[in-house]
C-alpha cells in the first residue's frame, strides 16, 4: 500500500486554492511549477512537493493553460493524491498576484520553457525534460501506465529537489 493512501491527510486538497501567502509561508521557500499547459506534469510536480514538505509555498502554472488530464488525475489518485479539484492556471496571472517566487522549475523542455513570459525579478530557474502525457498514444490503460512512468519520474525529481535545493 502507497504511503499517501496510509496518510490520506497529506493528499494537498484544497492547498494554496490562492496565491497570497500567510505569514508562516513568507517564511518558506517558494516554488513555482511552470509546463505548457499546467494539465499535467506541473499539477504533479506541485502535489508531490505539498505532499512530501511541508518546507515549501508551491504554486503551478501554464505558459498557455488548458484542461487538467483527467488520465492524470486518474494516476494521482491510485497512489492516493486528489488533484481533481485543482485549477489550470497562467504564469502570466500567477506573476500578476506580485508573489515572487524562489525557483521556476520547468517540468516541459528548455526550449519549450523560453516561451514563459518575463519574470520580473531575480529567480534560479531549473530544467526538469519530462515527457508530456498529452502527446501519449494508445488506450486509456495503456496510457495511464506510461502517465505512471511519467508521475514517479516527477515524484523522484521532488524528492532529489527537497534534498538539494539550498545547494543549487
Amino acid at each position: 500500500m502507497d504511503y499517501f493512501i496510509k496518510n490520506p491527510s497529506l493528499s494537498g486538497r484544497g492547498k494554496n486554492k490562492g496565491v497570497k501567502m500567510s505569514n508562516l509561508e513568507k517564511n518558506k521557500k517558494s516554488v513555482l511549477f511552470v509546463c505548457i499547459h499546467n494539465s499535467a506534469r506541473s499539477q504533479m510536480a506541485e502535489a508531490f512537493l505539498k505532499t512530501l514538505s511541508k518546507d515549501f509555498f508551491v504554486n503551478s502554472a501554464g505558459i498557455s493553460p488548458g484542461k487538467l488530464n483527467p488520465l492524470v488525475v486518474k494516476s494521482m489518485m491510485e497512489i492516493g493524491i486528489d488533484i481533481s479539484n485543482n485549477k489550470t492556471k497562467s504564469v502570466e496571472s500567477v506573476l500578476k498576484k506580485k508573489q515572487k517566487y524562489d525557483y521556476f522549475i520547468f517540468v516541459c523542455s528548455e526550449s519549450q520553457g523560453q516561451e514563459c513570459p518575463y519574470i520580473p525579478y531575480k529567480t534560479k530557474k531549473i530544467y526538469w525534460d519530462i515527457n508530456d502525457p498529452s502527446k501519449l498514444k494508445g488506450t486509456d490503460d495503456q496510457i495511464i501506465k506510461k502517465i505512471s512512468v511519467i508521475r514517479d519520474e516527477i515524484k523522484n525529481k521532488v524528492y532529489d529537489f527537497i534534498s538539494t535545493y539550498e545547494t543549487l
